[in-house]
């Protein structure tokens, strides 16, 4: 072997290639960037449906809480205010954690929101309403809610599942506390339905249980979502707590 000129010969003149080849060399690499960009055009779609049911879930816990309301049923109506505020919260995280993981922004997608309320209620006033009505409207608005967080399972489970398939693990992790989350909130409606359905849906059994869970309710907004004295004093708190608000003794 000699070299002229920077060039290298072998014995029988032929040119020696010394280039590095890098259809060989970056492959590899081209490969793992092709698998990060699938990894990331899914998890764009996932978070947009996520983005969007949340959307839906703002709408659908928020016309929930005014029909409750408009019953005269507090403590239903506290229950979903709560679970309001939850999904107000969770939609915040979800945005967190996508810029967080994938350092973008979700794109933006306009939901189309659910009609909860029936259109002719707006014809009424609550003078209007009477225990007459009672059971058939508590039990059409308590099968929807159980369909409601049904179906949001099911669609957690679901981007959960596409999330493990493609390596996903952080992202596989935050969808899980979304799935354990609502398995909770789905395991109380049922019950909350069961015992209502075991008195047919009796007027006296849906006004005798609304002071539970309006005074359950309450006192969680206010620990949850309450971080002052004056928040405190706005949300009516009846029950005297050991330490105040702000962490001193009440």
């Amino acid at each position: 072997m000699y070299e002229v000129n920077g060039v290298k010969y072998d014995e029988n003149n032929q040119k020696i290639n010394t280039e590095q080849n890098w259809n060989v060399q970056e492959q590899p690499k081209m490969g793992m960037t092709r698998n990060k960009r699938m990894q990331e055009n899914i998890a764009e779609e996932v978070y947009i449906k996520l983005d969007e049911h949340m959307q839906k879930a703002l709408s659908f816990h928020e016309q929930l809480a005014d029909y409750f309301c408009f019953l005269g049923l507090q403590g239903f109506k506290r229950k979903l205010e709560c679970q309001y505020m939850d999904e107000c919260a969770n939609k915040r995280k979800l945005h967190h954690k996508y810029i967080n993981i994938h350092q973008k922004l979700i794109p933006l997608r306009q939901a189309q929101f659910p009609q909860m309320i029936p259109m002719e209620w707006s014809k009424y006033t609550t003078d209007d309403v009477n225990d007459s009505v009672l059971p058939k409207f508590v039990k059409n608005a308590m099968e929807q809610y159980k369909q409601w967080e049904h179906e949001t399972k099911e669609l957690y489970e679901e981007q959960w599942q596409k999330c493990m398939n493609n390596g996903m693990g952080a992202d596989a992790e935050y969808i899980l506390k979304l799935v354990q989350d609502v398995t909770k909130e789905l395991k109380e409606i049922n019950r909350m339905c069961e015992q209502l359905n075991g008195t047919g849906y009796d007027v006296i059994t849906i006004h005798s249980v609304q002071d539970k869970y309006h005074n359950k309710y309450k006192n969680k907004y206010i620990f949850t979502y309450c971080t002052s004295r004056v928040c405190y004093y706005k949300c009516f708190c009846s029950v005297k707590l050991p330490y105040g608000i702000d962490g001193e003794r009440g």
